[in-house]
């Protein structure tokens, strides 16, 4: 997989996540994003750009975000201000990507879970299942399982990033 790919993969989740959870903004739910604050990408996204925005990830971002601007176009850009984005990415790249997915990951499902344990649930799984289905597709392998008992407490990070890694090394998902 090539570092821009990453790059791209992760600003898609960004996308998504804005897409399914604009309407309850605008039906009101004004605290929507604040609830959810966890969904920042901008530090998994800086494994491979290494701060190449400095502090305007956002702005140089948004408009590929929100729609406004073709994937091929923001790929054109990044690859313009870092041209290693066109290397493959390493195996350890993409780990450091997935462990900051994992933190993300399980802050929005103690969230999750926290509102589901007071009855209100937010049944919008393009969301909510959005950064299991990325990790799925950088390990190329179904690696749910794994990520639950992670996000219960029934294993430990170490653990998970060494099932992980071992998925990685036997995986064809980075020579895609």
């Amino acid at each position: 997989m090539k570092k821009i790919d990453l790059v791209t993969g992760i600003l898609e989740l960004d996308k998504k996540i804005i897409a399914r959870l604009d309407p309850f903004y605008d039906a009101g739910l004004r605290d929507i994003y604040e609830i959810f604050s966890m969904f920042n990408f901008e530090e998994a996204a800086n494994v491979l750009l290494e701060g190449v925005l400095g502090n305007l990830f956002s702005e140089g971002t948004q408009n590929y975000r929100y729609g406004h601007e073709e994937k091929e176009d923001v790929a054109k850009y990044l690859l313009s201000k870092k041209t290693n984005l066109a290397e493959t990415a390493i195996t350890d790249e993409v780990l450091e990507v997935i462990d900051i997915l994992l933190d993300i990951e399980k802050e929005r499902y103690m969230t999750y879970t926290k509102f589901a344990d007071m009855g209100v649930t937010f049944d919008i799984p393009e969301a909510m299942e959005c950064i299991q289905d990325f990790i799925y597709k950088l390990v190329d392998s179904n690696v749910g399982d794994a990520i639950y008992g992670y996000c219960d407490d029934e294993i430990t990070k170490e653990e998970l990033l060494d099932f992980i890694m071992s998925k990685l090394e036997g995986s064809e998902a980075l020579q895609k």
